[in-house]
């Protein structure tokens, strides 16, 4: 049996320091991983989808596919009320592919004004 530290993780597109995109191990602790949160209505999932796929990124990712809440927008409460439902999309990354996915949440509301799609990031360490 092999020891974690020989076992293969994969690698990441980080830009290096003359802004071309490189391939890093995600183990490699030089590499700045984020814990990005999108929440956005299953009517946008697609959309989301196919723009993160068009750019490369967001390759990687945990989806819960039917999540309830309520933000700015109208609630999505899969009921008799509010019939609607958000999807949740867990994804680490790079900060470098943090900032893009950020971009495609930002065309997303604008494609989409009264839908509300929350994108929260945070600093994660890969162990």
């Amino acid at each position: 049996m092999k020891k974690l530290t020989e076992l293969e993780l994969p690698k990441i597109p980080v830009k290096n320091k003359d802004g071309r995109k490189e391939e890093k191990m995600i183990s490699d602790m030089r590499v700045k991983m984020r814990r990005i949160e999108v929440i956005c209505s299953q009517a946008m999932e697609e959309d989301f989808l196919s723009l993160c796929k068009a750019k490369g990124i967001g390759r990687m990712f945990t989806k819960v596919p039917s999540v309830m809440g309520q933000g700015y927008s109208v609630p999505k409460m899969g009921d008799a009320v509010w019939p609607q439902m958000n999807c949740l999309f867990l994804i680490f990354c790079c900060s470098d592919e943090a900032e893009e996915i950020v971009h495609v949440v930002e065309e997303l509301r604008k494609q989409y004004p009264g839908e509300g799609c929350a994108c929260f990031i945070s600093k994660a360490q890969v162990r």
